[in-house]
């Protein structure tokens, strides 16, 4: 793989500008595959929730969070990056460890 590309672990083909991914993008067509979306919904919401509360980001950007605030949110950049890697566990779908949001 380049440099240039990103891997998220799916197959994927472009046709004329559409996208058609393999059946198990991201998740298996299953009950199973439902529970695992709907799991990753509700966690993600909570971190939405928690950036937009805090807005850290913005914080460090203009020089004004503290050592405790950006420690934290290098500690969520972490969690943000460990969460969207679910899917390179071994054992995956049928066994995910979530990571837990500092």
């Amino acid at each position: 793989m380049s440099s240039n590309q990103v891997d998220y672990s799916y197959n994927a083909v472009n046709t004329d500008g559409v996208w058609r991914f393999n059946s198990g993008f991201p998740y298996p067509s299953s009950p199973h595959g439902e529970q695992l979306r709907n799991e990753k919904v509700r966690r993600l919401d909570n971190v939405t929730a928690s950036v937009e509360s805090l807005a850290l980001q913005f914080k460090v950007d203009v020089g004004v969070a503290t050592t405790a605030e950006q420690t934290y949110l290098l500690a969520f950049k972490e969690y943000c990056i460990a969460f969207n890697q679910v899917n390179k566990q071994p054992g995956f779908p049928l066994t995910i460890v979530w990571p837990e949001l500092p």
